[in-house]
């Protein structure tokens, strides 16, 4: 499987020369299977980059459909779908997966909620929005999609939580858990030794670290971890490579160099890589 990254910031997309070089686009990740298929996770901004691209190098509509996961509803990670220009395309077909969360009926009601005028000059039940769609209401669960497996989690985040998303092929396992707070409790997450055993030996492991461990108290309770919560869940999960990301809106490109330059030392032997990573992060599996 083919991994790709198009988004970084959390809570909102930021613009400007000092957060150009790890990005200013909220999340999306791009996974594209040995089969063919395409699986992107959340519509912040970022995912704009991947609908022009579909659209472009397919000339014309996607030839599978596309699958769609959210995390949760939160606007960082959903924002970005009025963009997405596969929406636009009658011949595209499109597979929606998202969690039942408070005062959100699933994808479905969410995806409509977000392309409503006045807040969406486009409306869904309008003529504009032309694919078609499947909603897929989701729990922790197992799914098959093409030559890709994909695992849910419950995270730990405000609004009755969400889901996080271990996806396998050939052996071989990206882990993506953001707006996770690995270190405080909510009612409808896991307890930090069940999202070790989720990430156990993964290749790949993407995860929100918005905070420093000094930042941390007076945002507690907020949904985000810290870089050195994150580092203590790769050592024990002994994850290969682990790349950071939901950036503070405020975080400049030389905040995060400094920040996660000093957090090295803490990671143990058994991970091979630990970095930030940029709108434009790609793996290979």
């Amino acid at each position: 499987m083919i991994i790709e990254c198009a988004g970084t910031r959390g809570s909102i997309a930021r613009g400007g020369q000092e957060f150009s070089r790890f990005g200013g686009d909220t999340i999306s990740v791009q996974i594209t299977a040995k089969s063919g298929h395409v699986v992107i996770i959340d519509a912040g901004t970022g995912i704009q980059t991947f609908g022009n691209r579909l659209v472009s190098t397919k000339k014309g509509s996607y030839p599978l459909p596309l699958h769609l996961f959210f995390t949760h509803y939160h606007l960082d990670h959903i924002v970005g779908v009025a963009f997405f220009k596969p929406i636009y395309d009658k011949n595209q077909a499109i597979s929606m997966y998202g969690p039942l969360l408070e005062g959100v009926d699933g994808a479905e009601q969410a995806f409509r909620n977000m392309l409503t005028p006045p807040y969406s000059p486009v409306s869904f039940d309008g003529h504009e929005i032309k694919a078609s769609f499947t909603f897929n209401t989701i729990g922790e669960q197992i799914f098959e999609i093409g030559s890709l497996i994909i695992r849910s989690i419950r995270i730990n985040h405000p609004n009755h939580g969400g889901l996080g998303y271990r996806v396998e092929e050939d052996g071989k396992s990206f882990v993506l858990l953001t707006d996770n707070e690995l270190k405080h409790s909510y009612p409808e997450g896991r307890p930090f030794e069940d999202y070790v055993e989720f990430c156990r030996d993964a290749d790949v492991l993407f995860h929100d670290a918005q905070f420093t461990r000094s930042e941390y108290e007076p945002v507690r309770g907020w949904g985000h971890s810290t870089i050195e919560d994150v580092v203590e869940l790769s050592n024990a999960a002994n994850c290969k490579e682990v790349g950071f990301f939901h950036y503070s809106p405020d975080r400049t490109d030389s905040d995060i160099d400094r920040i996660y330059t000093s957090q090295e030392s803490l990671v143990s032997n058994g991970c091979s890589r630990f970095f930030p990573l940029t709108q434009s992060s790609r793996f290979e599996l």
